[in-house]
């Protein structure tokens, strides 16, 4: 139990330092236009390296216990579960852009829409129709539904100052 607690602990503070680091390391500095696209491309290398270095095993599920039965569920759902990790970056990126932006409703809603509005709904269809494999392909596929939508958004709020001439383009 000990080590288990000690495990879980570990892997917020990593979780949380690697969030820190990323944060402090991508803020913008004044004048700084180009480094949304930088800090994107640079999200989505980190995503791409922890989901391919990160495949989940039976050890790992072993941490937490030593039951067969548990570790031949576990395994699979957690690489179908882990799958979305590309997205989820910056799916949370485009969304945090709309609070910068102090546009909170359609950060609201964006969030939302991932959470629930194709969660929810996603989890009870592919339960229904794959049964334990549905619900663990549900997130992802609410994860990959809401960073589509949520790039289409940023993409349209882009054009939009663009065309009001909000945005400024930086010299190359």
């Amino acid at each position: 139990m000990y080590k288990k607690a000690l495990f879980l602990f570990l892997l917020l503070l990593i979780n949380i330092l690697s969030q820190a680091s990323f944060c402090a390391e991508t803020s913008n500095k004044p004048g700084d236009n180009n480094s949304t696209a930088s800090d994107f491309e640079r999200q989505l290398k980190i995503n791409k390296d922890a989901f391919l270095e990160g495949s989940v095993d039976a050890a790992t599920v072993m941490i937490f216990s030593k039951d067969p039965e548990l570790i031949n569920i576990a395994v699979p759902g957690m690489r179908i579960f882990l799958s979305s990790l590309v997205v989820i970056g910056p799916t949370i990126m485009f969304i945090t852009t709309f609070q910068g932006l102090s546009k909170g409703r359609d950060a609201m809603v964006l969030s939302l829409a991932r959470q629930f509005i194709f969660f929810v709904p996603g989890m009870y269809l592919l339960s229904y129709l794959m049964g334990l494999n549905g619900v663990w392909l549900s997130m992802p596929v609410s994860d990959v539904a809401g960073f589509l939508v949520s790039g289409f958004w940023i993409y349209r709020e882009y054009r939009a100052q663009k065309k009001s001439g909000l945005w400024i383009e930086s010299p190359r």
